[in-house]
């Protein structure tokens, strides 16, 4: 698979839990982050070409900040071996000025 992103995506250390504000429901755990994209690790398949609204908890508050709030879009979505587990990569396409800062805070301090 062909690589096509403009900024290295980082681990992320300790776990950060990803909420689907429009249901309310844990969806997984934050993989990686960029200001672009972010891949999350689900224990349910993610429907694809779909916009979510996540609400990502921080492990320490950033800024003031313990969430980050953002729109984005899902693109690819594979199951682990185990077929209990799920990656998804997401684009981010709706994420306030602050919130990109943040995840520029996050980024440069992986």
């Amino acid at each position: 698979m062909t690589n096509n992103r403009s900024n290295e995506r980082k681990p992320c250390t300790p776990e950060m839990t990803v909420i689907d504000l429009d249901t309310d429901q844990t969806i997984g755990r934050l993989l990686n982050i960029t200001t672009d994209g972010l891949m999350l690790l689900s224990v349910i398949p993610i429907e694809l070409e779909k916009l979510y609204r996540f609400e990502i908890n921080l492990s320490s508050a950033i800024d003031g900040h313990s969430v980050l709030r953002l729109g984005a879009d899902s693109l690819w979505s594979n199951p682990l071996n185990d077929d209990k587990n799920f990656w998804t990569g997401f684009q981010i396409i709706d994420i306030s000025e602050q919130n990109k800062k943040i995840i520029q805070h996050l980024v440069d301090d992986l």
